[in-house]
């Protein structure tokens, strides 16, 4: 190619670039899910912890708490068939209700045999003693009579000094006390003024002396023969039918008095730290799901029996009877019902959920109120 030629070549014209395409925003990034549900639970979780921490011992909480009252095991002091019962096993009864009856007919020869015996002794002194036997079986009654009501009066001081019952309740067995020893003093002027009425020489003749005791032992069998309902209650674990032979002092029955019941829980010695009588606690019944009682600590237990079976020649454990990490002993705490809350329906060994209050934090104790009301339907619907 010529230089002519070259000069008249027309140029390549320059390679156009390749358009880019355009940069693309990037996504948002997507949340994870579970990490947000374990921070929630994680938060969650150290909430309780904190609250736990710390409610041990400003509301002390146990579901460990079982309703108790007065237990007595009904025995005759007498022995004798069984004639008639007269309540039903799991039965309400009222104070001095016949609870059964047994044969009398020994009993009354004996009353029979020990006036005959009083009257022999008047006619051996040439008097009468008609007027010394009805004294003296009013003697014998009237002091039937007081032993009862002392043995009430002695359990409702105990309670009044415990803070249980109002002092005017003192008062009631005071005056109940005293109408009854009252009744035997009247008893005993009337036996003596039958007996002065014998004249001087039969009022101290060893003859009618042994013969009216005689006819006291007789006549005090024979009310013993009907056995009586010592308070208001609740009679259980009946075992008498009509026909059986009921020896003396054999339980044949169980009492459950139902004037005086009470909650004792267990709790840990944590929970004991600030706890105190006087303290008010809420009480949740497992009958009565939902519902909350109110009721003051009465008393805490100063121990509880733990089994130490170390070995001779060897160390005890550093909890005799437990492992060391096998957790804390529970102690009794007694707890009494306010009056006013005491529901009914409540049987003996129920179990309840309690609370308590030992301090005026406002905060803690309204959670506690809701805790233990959660529990009560918890374990409803559980």
């Amino acid at each position: 190619m010529t230089s002519s030629e070259e000069e008249t070549a027309t140029p390549e014209p320059a390679a156009m670039p390749e358009p880019q395409p355009a940069e693309t925003a990037k996504p948002p990034k997507e949340r994870n899910p579970g990490k947000t549900v374990a921070i929630a639970l994680f938060g969650l979780a150290t909430l309780l912890f904190v609250y736990h921490l710390f409610a041990d011992r400003i509301t002390p909480y146990s579901s460990a708490g079982y309703l108790r009252t007065y237990l007595v095991a009904i025995a005759p002091e007498v022995s004798g068939t069984v004639m008639e019962v007269f309540v039903r096993d799991n039965s309400r009864v009222e104070e001095g209700q016949i609870l059964f009856q047994l044969d009398t007919a020994d009993y009354e020869i004996a009353v029979a045999a020990a006036e005959a015996q009083l009257a022999s002794a008047g006619q051996s002194i040439g008097s009468s003693t008609a007027g010394v036997s009805s004294a003296q079986a009013a003697v014998t009654e009237a002091k039937a009579n007081l032993v009862n009501i002392e043995e009430q009066a002695a359990r409702i001081l105990e309670l009044v000094a415990e803070g249980v019952y109002a002092e005017a309740r003192a008062d009631e067995a005071y005056a109940e006390r005293d109408i009854g020893r009252a009744n035997v003093e009247k008893a005993e002027a009337n036996l003596l003024q039958a007996q002065e009425a014998l004249g001087p020489q039969g009022n101290d003749n060893p003859l009618l002396q042994a013969a009216l005791a005689d006819l006291d032992k007789a006549q005090l069998n024979l009310l013993r023969a009907s056995i009586l309902a010592p308070s208001d209650g609740a009679v259980t674990g009946l075992q008498l039918t009509p026909g059986l032979l009921a020896h003396a002092n054999t339980a044949v029955m169980t009492f459950i008095d139902l004037r005086d019941v009470w909650v004792v829980s267990y709790m840990t010695e944590n929970n004991l730290g600030l706890l105190k009588a006087g303290d008010p606690v809420t009480i949740a019944f497992d009958v009565f799901p939902g519902q909350l009682f109110g009721g003051t600590v009465q008393s805490i237990g100063f121990g509880v029996a733990v089994q130490d079976t170390t070995a001779a020649g060897t160390l005890p454990s550093g909890i005799p009877g437990k492992s060391v990490t096998s957790g804390d002993l529970s102690y009794p705490v007694r707890i009494q019902l306010d009056d006013v809350d005491r529901p009914k329906g409540l049987r003996f060994g129920g179990r309840a959920g309690v609370i308590a209050f030992p301090t005026d934090n406002g905060l803690m104790n309204m959670l506690g109120d809701f805790r233990i009301w959660l529990a009560s339907i918890w374990n409803y619907v559980g």
